[in-house]
């Protein structure tokens, strides 16, 4: 099979890099390591006052500005090597840059990322095929208050047992025993780039900085077995017979798997550019014709053998599954529940903001201005 990214994708590490260890030079940033910028500072720098104010580095503005200063003033980094390059596509400044997962400082997409994207758009698209016949009776008037309540209902598994007709418990075995048997392997790509990240709101005009990432990036594939699963495997010999778990078995086949991931980006497509969300766009002092060209080409997509996910930071997607799912499929509940089930904030929200979720509002900006429409890889199985 053949992967494609589609467009800049960050998988993060958790760790967010402090912008001094980073240089630009001829259109690359180069990626250097602390230790060895502390070894290039002049003699009279106490390096151990350094490393206490390091430490404060992330509680105070005043300190912040103070150690960018500090290391751009006296540290020539063209004398030091670097860890890895990455291309300038965004501005640094004085933004966190927060890394990318990578392996021998080459930048990966880990399989379990692929593997949880494509478990989640199975789920999603499986809970809407059975939705009407095993699912909304249950949820008719039902108003979700108590913590346990919440809890049960905020998980996808309450919904599955419902259709498979077992308990929690035995729904979580055979999710197990499942998705054991779907195999994704590590990706391993070449190239990385820095973007700067911005949440649009509609009130804003700018935008609100969300930091600088490392990037794998777009216009690059990778070919090999990277995702497979293993349908002869003796843990689903079990469930013989057992009509909704064999129809999620099913999913997995091949056909059914690009049918789930593509519909279910569609769906999350679809969420973010409806009508009413479109004044969040306008007036921006963006580019967004690369961005809107990439949505189009995304829209309306069909194929038997490949499909397109989302994944890694700033797409937004990873809280959206049952909330879009049930604004699409139940009203009524999803507004009557919104609070206690859906909403990213604990706040009373007026219907117009309920109306714009779920949204992803990040977009990944270059120098120039051009806007970005992150996290998009394209897995084709017929190459």
């Amino acid at each position: 099979m053949r992967i494609d990214v589609v467009s800049p994708v960050h998988v993060g590490t958790g760790e967010k890099n402090m912008p001094f260890l980073y240089d630009e030079w001829k259109g690359n940033y180069y990626r250097y390591l602390i230790t060895d910028l502390l070894l290039k500072m002049p003699d009279g720098l106490n390096t151990y006052t350094l490393y206490d104010d390091l430490k404060s580095f992330d509680q105070s503005k005043d300190t912040k500005k103070k150690m960018i200063e500090l290391f751009r003033k006296n540290v020539h980094y063209k004398e030091i090597k670097s860890v890895y390059a990455l291309k300038k596509e965004g501005n640094i400044g004085n933004n966190y840059v927060f890394e990318q997962v990578k392996a021998l400082d080459k930048p990966i997409i880990p399989g379990s990322t692929i593997k949880g994207a494509i478990e989640n758009a199975i789920i999603y698209c499986f809970i809407e095929d059975y939705y009407d016949e095993c699912i909304k009776d249950e949820l008719a008037g039902l108003i979700v208050s108590s913590p346990a309540d919440i809890k049960k209902y905020s998980d996808e598994k309450t919904y599955l047992s419902m259709i498979f007709g077992v308990s929690k418990t035995e729904c979580e075995e055979f999710l197990h025993d499942v998705f054991s048997c779907l195999l994704c392997s590590d990706i391993t790509l070449s190239n990385m780039s820095i973007y700067e990240g911005l949440r649009i709101s509609a009130k804003n005009k700018k935008g609100q900085p969300v930091g600088a990432f490392e990037c794998i990036s777009a216009n690059q594939s990778a070919k090999g077995n990277f995702v497979t699963f293993d349908k002869k495997n003796k843990r689903l010999s079990k469930y013989e017979g057992m009509s909704y778990m064999e129809d999620f078995i099913l999913m997995f086949e091949k056909e059914n798997m690009m049918r789930a991931c593509n519909d279910c980006f569609q769906e999350c497509l679809d969420s973010d550019y409806e009508k009413e969300l479109n004044r969040i766009w306008k007036g921006k002092p963006y580019n967004f014709s690369k961005y809107n060209q990439e949505i189009d080409d995304f829209r309306d997509y069909e194929s038997e053998t490949s499909c397109y996910i989302r994944l890694g930071k700033n797409t937004n997607w990873n809280f959206k599954g049952l909330g879009l799912l049930f604004k699409n499929l139940d009203d009524s509940f999803f507004k009557r529940n919104f609070k206690n089930l859906f909403s990213p904030t604990n706040e009373n929200l007026k219907d117009e903001k309920i109306d714009l979720f779920p949204c992803t509002r990040t977009i990944y900006v270059t120098a120039n201005d051009d806007a970005h429409f992150p996290g998009v890889i394209k897995l084709s199985f017929d190459d």
